[in-house]
């Protein structure tokens, strides 16, 4: 499971690494989609790493966490536990799915076709945010009930349900939050090893 946790450790880094680009942080936070085009006309090489970024840390944090899943059913004999950790399995990879497809538009489609006003599909983020935010919650649960430390397994499920509270109500969330929480859920499973 070492090996898992580590591959999830490994692509929640490369994803917040990505978050906090210089090119990441002049597009993402700026609400003009005219700046965002602009910006990314003026650092196209930037904006090509940042997605790569993205899209391998995200793969790479899903596939972990998603194999540590399947891994784990063996954890417990309770049918809810097993369910959950299953559920946290294919949300996760349904997910990721659904980023790479962002990351891919963005590398692939000019800026104005990701960010001006006659960009469409806008539903694959909201939909990629609430199913990692389920696959947290889920994991967490499984995790608080099969050995490792309560407060791990609780912290995670309780924050990410604060998260998809949090994004339900404001109508967005950054998604390097949802990677902050598997590094450091990666880091206990991995040290518990």
């Amino acid at each position: 499971m070492n090996t898992l946790a580590g591959l999830w450790i490994v692509g929640s880094i490369l994803f917040i690494i990505a978050a906090f680009t210089p090119i990441s942080m002049q597009v993402f936070p700026q609400s003009d989609p005219n700046k965002r085009i602009e910006f990314i006309k003026n650092n196209r090489r930037g904006w090509l790493i940042a997605n790569i970024l993205f899209g391998t840390g995200a793969l790479m944090a899903a596939a972990g966490a998603a194999l540590f899943d399947l891994s784990a059913l063996e954890l417990s004999d309770q049918l809810v536990v097993r369910v959950s950790f299953g559920l946290s399995a294919v949300t996760i990879l349904i997910g990721v799915g659904l980023w790479l497809n962002l990351t891919i538009k963005r590398v692939r489609l000019t800026p104005e076709e990701v960010f001006g006003a006659s960009s469409s599909n806008q539903w694959g983020f909201p939909v990629y945010s609430l199913l990692t935010q389920a696959a947290l919650i889920l994991l967490g649960y499984g995790l608080a009930q099969t050995g490792y430390p309560a407060w791990l397994g609780w912290g995670l499920a309780g924050l990410s349900l604060l998260l998809t509270a949090g994004f339900l109500i404001l109508k967005d969330m950054p998604p390097f939050v949802y990677y902050v929480l598997l590094l450091i859920a990666g880091l206990v499973v991995m040290q518990q090893g």
